[in-house]
């Protein structure tokens, strides 16, 4: 079976890979309060907890990765948003060492590892539509300002004296203990027997290290005469009776659990008590949605996706969650890594998905592992030297560094003055050595433009049994010269 071997790390056009040395890093601890001095260390843990001794000098992070290499700091075995923070956090501060009084700017793509939330992140996808439930909500305080300008605070879990907005039906108030669920021996709840969907009655006889031991009732059915009692059973498989709460001051039973969405936006004002709204699209709606799409007819190139949500529709949101997801707040909520960058006086931008070329760390990684696959035995101890061995800066050093950066430049001038596939990708190629598109590759490409413009206006009116355009012939031709290869290393 195979092995992969992953590698998350930063890279600087100044300096390459963000390393420093223990003289360098020992400077700033002493530099430090006990706080800042403890906080620091904390941040770099997650480094040295991959390479003992040195990983805090170096930004970069590797790890085998798969089922079967799980351990205490990759549970999953894979590299996940959370080590991104944590790698970030320390990331940040040898930036700090290596550039004092600087401000960073920090480039990431758009993949689905860079977008992780903080825990108590707005989002209203989250949310339930009515109170109760297991799951507290762990959302932060907000702000939001009514049509009068007044400004309020609102928590997403309720207070003691809190208001109930609507009758309530159907809600669970699981019992809760410091915000953790806990049911209390003797306790009526409902229970699923193992392999069953069904809820039957039952109480709770005994807790033991987070596992119960309940009693069926004896007015449901059992299955043989040892089915009335089960033991190890998971806080999972528990729930308290549903039941309904009238408007008013909250019930007791209903404080320190999550409001749900309902009540929030009352307590907005966005919706009255008499609102019918859906809590949210579900799948069905958005098959439906594709398939009214699709019978529309797709164009050339138009994909047949839909949003998650309609969206208004005759002048009413269609549901709940999609109302409170484009308030202010939520829609201004930003990903872990901005909040931690932003927080720490740096600035983050994103880049557009499926562009890589517009970060030069791509290239770089592109480097590394074709070194690797040259180098590697095929064993897997070979893989993690050759990789290793890759990342020095014999295999790339500073200056490959900087040309990659320099292409990436290139791209962001072609893209800003308005170029974009081949024409591109032939502007970038041409003005080699520069970090921009360069005046007289400018001219070039516009006079390429206007052909192009003139071979499409030709093509329209002519037959389609004729050759192609003269501009596509021209590209066709400069890819077979290999005038359109980006080709920055010599590989």
């Amino acid at each position: 079976m195979g092995a992969g071997y992953h590698v998350s790390g930063f890279l600087s056009e100044k300096v390459g890979r963000l390393t420093m040395t223990k003289m360098q890093w020992g400077a700033y601890l002493s530099s430090l309060d006990a706080d800042g001095k403890l906080r620091a260390m904390l941040a770099s843990d997650f480094h040295r907890a991959h390479k003992p001794d040195v990983g805090h000098l170096d930004a970069n992070v590797s790890m085998f990765i798969g089922k079967g290499n799980t351990s205490p700091l990759h549970p999953s075995g894979y590299w996940t948003g959370d080590d991104v923070y944590k790698q970030l956090d320390h990331a940040i501060t040898m930036f700090e060492i290596l550039h004092p009084g600087c401000k960073g700017l920090f480039l990431f793509d758009n993949s689905t590892g860079h977008a992780k939330m903080a825990d108590d992140a707005l989002l209203a996808q989250s949310m339930n539509a009515k109170p109760g439930g297991k799951l507290v909500s762990k959302q932060r305080e907000t702000s939001w300002t009514d049509s009068s300008g007044v400004m309020h605070t609102q928590s997403f879990v309720f207070k003691s004296g809190d208001e109930l907005l609507f009758e309530a039906k159907g809600v669970r108030a699981t019992p809760l203990v410091n915000g953790e669920v806990e049911f209390a021996t003797g306790a009526d709840v409902e229970v699923q027997r193992p392999g069953s969907r069904t809820w039957v009655k039952a109480s709770v006889v005994s807790r033991e290290n987070e596992k119960y031991s309940v009693q069926i009732c004896e007015a449901e059915p059992a299955r043989d005469a040892g089915d009335r009692v089960l033991a190890d059973v998971d806080v999972s498989s528990l729930q308290v009776p549903a039941e309904t709460y009238k408007r008013g001051t909250v019930d007791v039973r209903l404080v320190g659990h999550s409001k749900g969405l309902k009540q929030i936006l009352l307590e907005r004002g966005l919706i009255d008590g008499t609102s019918r709204l859906k809590a949210k699209c579900g799948t069905a709606d958005k098959k439906k949605r594709k398939e009214a799409k699709a019978k529309e007819g797709i164009g050339i190139g138009e994909s047949v996706e839909v949003p998650k949500h309609a969206g208004v529709l005759n002048g009413e949101a269609c549901c709940l969650e999609y109302l409170l997801s484009e308030q202010p707040d939520f829609k201004e909520q930003q990903n872990a890594i901005q909040e931690l960058i932003i927080s720490r006086g740096h600035y983050c931008i994103f880049l557009p998905k499926y562009h890589p070329e517009l970060n030069f760390i791509e290239r770089y990684w592109s480097r590394v592992k074709w070194h690797a696959r040259q180098h590697s035995d095929g064993s897997k101890d070979g893989l993690k030297t050759a990789a290793d061995a890759a990342l020095s800066e014999e295999a790339c050093d500073l200056a490959l560094i900087r040309r990659y950066s320099r292409t990436a430049w290139r791209w962001v001038d072609a893209y800003s003055k308005g170029l974009d596939g081949v024409l591109a990708q032939w502007a970038v190629r041409k003005s080699k050595k520069h970090r921009c598109v360069t005046e007289a590759v400018d001219k070039e490409v516009n006079a390429l433009a206007k052909e192009r413009e003139r071979a499409s206006a030709a093509r329209a009116a002519a037959s389609s049994t004729e050759g192609p355009p003269l501009v596509l012939g021209v590209l066709a031709d400069m890819t077979a010269a290999g005038a359109l290869c980006d080709n920055d290393d010599g590989k």
